[in-house]
């Protein structure tokens, strides 16, 4: 919502977080090459919805703990409840995450 100053009404706009060169990025860094047109929706859709579902149980386990302030081992915990298996390290060497 965006205020054009402080004696009008809010302006109700449409704010894209994902944007059609970011969803891009991301497929390249799976190595898909290109989208059609119809995928972008589709894809920022599912992504919305997958973000929305781990913040919800990012919310409760930091209900649960008595904090407000999200970190990373809240992200791998809300995952790994999800059934999300992912790997992390909290050592990892400047030569491990090397790109080749």
């Amino acid at each position: 919502m965006l205020y054009q100053n402080k004696m009008t009404e809010p302006v109700e706009t449409e704010d894209k977080y994902l944007t059609e060169p970011s969803i891009l990025r991301l497929a390249r860094k799976a190595g898909i090459k290109n989208f059609s047109d119809p995928c972008y929706e589709v894809v920022e859709k599912l992504i919305e919805e997958d973000l929305r579902e781990i913040i919800k149980v990012i919310k409760i386990i930091n209900s649960e703990k008595d904090t407000k302030t999200i970190m990373i081992a809240n992200v791998y915990q809300a995952l790994n409840l999800r059934g999300e298996r992912v790997a992390h390290s909290d050592k990892l060497d400047p030569q491990t995450t090397k790109k080749a």
